[in-house]
């Protein structure tokens, strides 16, 4: 961390931090908030992004590693797939799946070169590290044409995600209820 220096983003102390590449991936404490514990993607050490806010230490130390891992992955896979070359203007988002002890490794050409790596990112997380419903439908409406850039993916991503979620959870209530 920062020459020993306490670091502080939103009142949370920044306890643990793990660089991998050239993003960086923090773990941060607030001890008078409901949800204690935070994971942020972090650059130069002071720009705090993508937090995902957890309630116990031991979830808070897996996401930090969760996250971690998933840059690993993601940099040993662009190693491997350096021959892949995008169509012209465009970036190929690539996921490698992985259910079962199976991997498999699938692509899709969407991304032009005005969006950013953020963006690029957002879109992997909502559509492949969602269930396989999402993903279908996301696959359909691409081959159709019905989006008309990333942002509306990923509405629709998040959107179909929380449908989904929603369903499954009338469906555990509903089931409850007949037992």
């Amino acid at each position: 961390m920062d020459n020993g220096k306490t670091r502080i983003n939103a009142g949370y102390r920044i306890i643990n931090a793990i660089s991998v590449g050239n993003k960086e991936y923090v773990l941060g404490i607030h001890c008078e908030v409901p949800n204690q514990f935070v994971t942020w993607e972090c650059k130069n050490g002071t720009d705090y992004f993508w937090g995902h806010y957890l309630n116990t230490s031991l979830k808070a130390i897996k996401d930090l590693c969760e996250r971690v891992m998933e840059e690993v992955q993601y940099l040993e896979q662009k190693e491997k797939d350096k021959y892949i070359e995008p169509h012209e203007n465009q970036y190929c988002l690539i996921a490698t799946v992985k259910h079962d002890g199976n991997t498999a490794v699938t692509s899709i050409q969407l991304l032009h070169e005005q969006n950013s790596l953020r963006m690029v990112n957002e879109l992997a997380k909502a559509v492949f590290h969602a269930d396989y419903r999402v993903y279908d439908r996301m696959e359909r409406n691409l081959s159709k044409n019905l989006y008309s850039s990333p942002e509306d993916l990923l509405r629709d991503a998040v959107w179909y995600t929380n449908q989904v979620k929603n369903r499954d959870k009338q469906k555990r209530t509903e089931d409850r209820k007949e037992r």
